[in-house]
């Protein structure tokens, strides 16, 4: 999965699930407690409870972050210089590949988003600067030419913006 709003919906997702789930076990355990119903036996229950929530959760977390950005290979990563972007002062934003980066020169060689990073992969709230990165050694070194999408959310509202970038790899 490299597409930013993707990634952004199943972690939402998934951290949702999480709220909820652990507001309907503590509501569980206040009526209980209420109840004087609420022992040592239940105690170690909603121990477990949590335990296996905060497990399954991290691993959907994992799978959605390591989707998004974890290499499909060992190889190492070939940084272009910093490209400044105008900095967001409300929310982070998450890079993705918009367009595929072309050789200036040799257009038929092409860099397909999934040989693509970006450092950081998300711009921090003032953030102004990032990196873009080839993944593999099946390419050629040159100047190119591709465009990048800048992903934030706010209050549930996706904001996309896309830019041309030039960079040699």
């Amino acid at each position: 999965m490299t597409d930013a709003a993707g990634w952004i919906t199943q972690y939402a997702t998934t951290s949702q699930r999480l709220v909820n789930e652990t507001g309907k076990l503590m509501q569980q355990v206040d009526h209980q407690i209420r109840n004087g119903t609420y022992g040592s036996e239940q105690v170690a229950k909603t121990a477990n409870q949590l335990l296996n929530l905060a497990i399954t959760t991290s691993l959907e977390w994992s799978q959605a972050v390591f989707s998004f950005w974890s290499p499909p290979t060992t190889d190492a990563v070939e940084l272009s210089e910093f490209i400044e972007v105008e900095p967001d002062s409300d929310c982070e934003r998450v890079l993705s590949v918009a367009k595929p980066f072309r050789r200036l020169g040799a257009e038929s060689d092409v860099i397909g988003a999934q040989s693509l990073v970006f450092v950081p992969g998300i711009l921090r709230v003032h953030a102004a600067r990032f990196r873009v990165g080839i993944k593999g050694q099946n390419y050629y070194s040159g100047t190119y030419r591709g465009s990048v999408r800048l992903t934030s959310v706010r209050d549930g509202v996706s904001r996309r913006h896309e830019m041309d970038v030039t960079v040699d790899l």
